[in-house]
């Protein structure tokens, strides 16, 4: 096997590495034309590399291929960091700060006019089998709350309302809400750490997403019964403990929300994994 490896600045990928559905990552050598070899340059930063000896994954084509020989890479995937950015551009890194910033208050305002909500009549058309098996057919969205670190704020009034004792540190948390079949529905406003769950649910526009005599599903500490119950919606959570141990029916339906509430822990985990989250 040949040990290719891609060129592209930042671009980790190697033999070895595979594609998001699970295919061997492909590999394409510049073209011999000068005009588009100065153009590859460009978009991948490869000025100064041996050209004989240089490749592109596909990871840089939009269609994942490169299906002409004179097609040129589309996506400099580069993952650098703004004060490089900066550099490259002849400007101060807080003024990449800046216009970064900009364009996320920018995108966050168009982007939250859009409407997630999905058609009962569909969600039901996707329900998984294991929430029709555990009688949670008519679930609309599966509810969580998360944390994300942040820096420390200046304001003592701020800083008290953020800062956790058993995490030991200041944290924002927002509610994040999904489809059962796992689409995104609710990405809310991130409130100060402090905040409880049912508060987060009061804040939110969460119950409007739930049709009437269906059901929200959510982690034990979602005390909203009655405010579910004005609404004319069902809430599933596991059941609290109110004597020595629980009966058995209730270790049998808690058993049954864990694997399918399951989901929306695994969703919140890939969007934990966006690097813009680790620093906030």
């Amino acid at each position: 096997m040949v040990h290719w490896f891609c060129s592209a600045s930042l671009c980790f990928n190697n033999f070895r590495s595979k594609t998001t559905i699970g295919e061997r990552i492909k590999f394409y050598r510049l073209p011999k034309d000068v005009s588009l070899q100065k153009e590859n340059i460009r978009i991948l930063h490869t000025k100064g590399m041996n050209f004989k000896n240089v490749h592109v994954c596909c990871e840089h084509f939009s269609s994942g291929i490169r299906e002409l020989c004179t097609d040129i890479p589309d996506i400099a995937r580069h993952a650098l960091h703004l004060g490089v950015i900066g550099f490259m551009v002849g400007v101060a890194e807080t003024t990449m700060y800046r216009i970064f910033t900009g364009w996320v208050v920018f995108i966050d305002a168009i982007f939250s006019e859009v409407n997630l909500k999905v058609e009962s009549t569909y969600i039901s058309l996707m329900m998984p089998s294991v929430f029709k098996k555990t009688g949670h057919g008519e679930t609309d969205i599966v509810v969580d709350a998360t944390e994300f670190k942040f820096q420390q704020p200046s304001n003592y009034d701020l800083n008290t309302l953020m800062f956790l004792s058993y995490k030991k540190c200041t944290t924002g948390k927002a509610l994040i809400g999904i489809s059962p079949h796992g689409s995104g529905l609710l990405f809310e406003d991130i409130y100060p750490g402090s905040i409880k769950d049912n508060e987060l649910i009061e804040q939110s526009h969460i119950l409007e997403l739930v049709e009437k005599e269906h059901e929200i599903m959510a982690d034990r500490g979602f005390s909203i019964q009655d405010l579910c119950a004005s609404k004319g919606i069902y809430l599933n959570r596991p059941s609290q403990k109110s004597s020595h141990q629980f009966p058995q029916a209730d270790i049998a339906g808690n058993f049954d929300i864990a694997s399918t509430r399951i989901h929306v822990e695994r969703f919140i985990g890939r969007v934990r994994d966006w690097s813009i989250l680790n620093a906030v």
